[in-house]
C-alpha cells in the first residue's frame, strides 16, 4: 500500500499519523538560528528558500524567539514548510516514493476554493532541504490533499461509525487558539456552515498556570503538568501535589461557555445535526458536559489527534 500521512498543523501543536505512528509536537518554529551548529548542539535545521529553520522541540529550547503561527501570513511561509517537513521526517516520508499521499489540514476560514488552489500550488512548487539527512522534500510527485480542519474529526468518527455517511454531523474542533465548526451532511461538506470563534483552550491553560503560581508554598506547574493533571484528575485532588485551588471551578465555567457557543452554532445550521462530535486538544475540558438534553454530544476518543487520524483515513480511502 502507498505511504499515506495525515498532518494537522495547529496554532499550538502539530499532530501526525501514518497508520502506525502517532506524533504530537509543539508548533514552534524559528529562523533565528545559526546555519552552522557550534559546540555539539546537534540542531537539525531545514532550509526553505535558502533560509534555515528549526522546528518542534529544537525551536522551543534553542530559539530566542519563535514565529507567530496565528497570523494568516504564516500559512505557506518558510516556517510553515519547516513544520511540515519536521512532521514528515518523523513519519518517514520519502519524496521519491511512487503513490505517496499527504493530507494536510487548513483552518476552515482559510480553506475556500481559491485559497485551496493557491496552497496546493505553493506546496507542489516548494522544496525543503533536511540538513540532517541531506534529503530534499519535494512534493511534485506526491499526491497532496488539502482538508479543512475539523473535517478530519468527521472522518475519525467515520472510521468506527459507518452510519456517519447517512448522518448530519456537526464538528466542534477546540484548538489552542480557536474553536472551529464544520458541518457535514450525508458525507458532504457544507461550505457556508464553517465558523471560527476565538475560544481556544490555550489561554485557559495559561490561567491555570497563573492559579498554580499564586498558591503559597508551591512551585509553578508547566503546561504539560496542567494537561496531565486534568487528564488524571490530580489537578482537582486536594491531597495531590498537582492540586490547583479553583481549577475545577474555572474549567467548568470554560466548558459551560464552550457548550453555549456550540448551542448557538447548532441553532444557526440549515438542519438539525444527528450528532455533534467534539475534538481537538480542548475537548478534554468538556468532561463535565458529556451528556446534555436535546441532542447527542460525543467527544472523540483521541481528541487531540482526531484530525490527523481522520485525514489519514480519508486519504487512505482515496488512495484505494
Amino acid at each position: 500500500m502507498s505511504k499515506v500521512i495525515g498532518v494537522d498543523i495547529g496554532y499550538g501543536r502539530t499532530k501526525v499519523y501514518d497508520g502506525e505512528r502517532r506524533d504530537n509536537f509543539a508548533s514552534a518554529v524559528s529562523s533565528q538560528v545559526a546555519a552552522e551548529a557550534t559546540f555539539e548542539s546537534h540542531l537539525q535545521p531545514f532550509f526553505v528558500h535558502d533560509r534555515a529553520y528549526i522546528a518542534g522541540e529544537d525551536a522551543q529550547i534553542h530559539a530566542r524567539t519563535v514565529e507567530d503561527t496565528r497570523n494568516e501570513s504564516f500559512l505557506c511561509s518558510g516556517g510553515w514548510f519547516a513544520l511540515l517537513a519536521h512532521a514528515l521526517r518523523g513519519a518517514g516520508y520519502d519524496p521519491d516514493c511512487e503513490g505517496a499521499v499527504i493530507a494536510i489540514g487548513l483552518p476552515p476560514g482559510m480553506c475556500g476554493p481559491d485559497r485551496y488552489r493557491q496552497v496546493l500550488r505553493t506546496v507542489k512548487e516548494t522544496s525543503v532541504l533536511d540538513r540532517s539527512s541531506g534529503m530534499a522534500y519535494r512534493f511534485a510527485r506526491t499526491r497532496v490533499i488539502i482538508i479543512p480542519q475539523g473535517v478530519g474529526i468527521y472522518y475519525y468518527y467515520h472510521m468506527t461509525s459507518p452510519e456517519a455517511a447517512d448522518q448530519k454531523v456537526a464538528i466542534a474542533d477546540i484548538g489552542h487558539q480557536t474553536l472551529d465548526f464544520v458541518f457535514v451532511s450525508q458525507g458532504r461538506y457544507v461550505e457556508h456552515a464553517r465558523e471560527t470563534r476565538p475560544a481556544g483552550v490555550g489561554r485557559e491553560y495559561d490561567h491555570l498556570m497563573q492559579l498554580a503560581q499564586a498558591m503559597p508554598g508551591r512551585g509553578p506547574l508547566t503546561r504539560a503538568e496542567i494537561v496531565s493533571g486534568i487528564a488524571d484528575g490530580t489537578l482537582f485532588d486536594e491531597n495531590h501535589g498537582n492540586y490547583v485551588k479553583g481549577a475545577e471551578e474555572h474549567l467548568v465555567g470554560y466548558a459551560r461557555n464552550i457548550f453555549s457557543i456550540i448551542e448557538s452554532y447548532v441553532a444557526s445550521l440549515p438542519a438539525k445535526p444527528d450528532v455533534i462530535i467534539a475534538g481537538g486538544g480542548g475537548a478534554r475540558l468538556l468532561f463535565a458536559l458529556k451528556s446534555k438534553p436535546g441532542y447527542r454530544l460525543s467527544i472523540a476518543a483521541e481528541a487531540e489527534l482526531a484530525n490527523a487520524i481522520g485525514y489519514w483515513h480519508y486519504a487512505t480511502m482515496l488512495a484505494g
